[in-house]
């Protein structure tokens, strides 16, 4: 670990994915299958987070992103976040929009190479 960053540990478990740390390469797994991997507002939140923690750790040196089952990615979970985006205020529909733009941030700005495991079903803006 760096010597400039904080003193948080690594979380150890994400609610919407999967991680594995095996010599040097971070496997991030989207862990939805019965849904073809949908995101959803909680999945793009652990997304940024864990970009940011392994983004921080010298001992990963790339990222893997898979999808687990069948496909993927479908893109947005219909159900969970775009009607909801629906009624959402000006305000709120901006929070979401940023929350997405940093997950694009995030990828962009890893210090390391980011491949896509892309199998099945690949959706999404």
């Amino acid at each position: 670990m760096s010597p400039f960053t904080g003193s948080a540990a690594r979380t150890s478990a994400w609610r919407h994915l999967r991680v594995v740390l095996d010599d040097g390469v971070a496997t991030v797994t989207l862990a939805r299958p019965d849904k073809l991997n949908a995101l959803t507002f909680g999945a793009y939140a652990d997304l940024r987070d864990l970009l940011a923690e392994l983004s921080r750790e010298r001992a990963v040196r790339a990222l893997v992103l898979a999808g687990e089952g069948r496909g993927f990615c479908s893109g947005g979970d219909v159900d969970e976040i775009i009607g909801a985006t629906l009624a959402m205020d000006t305000a709120e529909l901006l929070d979401f929009n940023r929350m997405t733009g940093q997950v694009v941030r995030a990828v962009r700005e890893c210090p390391f190479p980011v491949v896509a495991a892309v199998h099945g079903v690949a959706a999404g803006a």
